[in-house]
């Protein structure tokens, strides 16, 4: 996902992963797209496996600013918009994108 769509600044990841969720946000889409990612992840055993939880927020940066435990929880996070705006104008990487470059690699 790319996106220079200045509206957008929260990008959410639902998942059911049985492993630690997103162990390294930097190369999360929502984190290359300079916007707010939160990863929600399942917890608990299933007839299929046993899911970790630790569902997390993390930064336009890629710091994670709350992580749940792998048990049930209701996990708050404060998202601030003009982080957003002020971390794109601060290293504005919107700029490098080449739509055509993507056109020519997707066919």
């Amino acid at each position: 996902m790319h996106t220079r769509e200045p509206r957008w600044f929260l990008f959410l990841l639902h998942a059911a992963e049985p492993h630690t969720l997103l162990g390294d946000v930097r190369d999360c889409p929502g984190c290359r797209n300079q916007m707010y990612i939160v990863g929600v992840n399942t917890t608990g055993k299933t007839p299929v496996d046993t899911y970790s939880g630790a569902s997390i927020t993390a930064d336009p940066h890629g710091v994670i600013i709350s992580r749940a435990h792998d048990a049930e929880q209701l996990l708050f996070s404060d998202i601030d918009p003009g982080e957003v705006e002020r971390t794109r104008n601060a290293f504005p990487v919107a700029h490098d994108f080449r739509d055509s470059l993507y056109h020519t690699l997707i066919g």
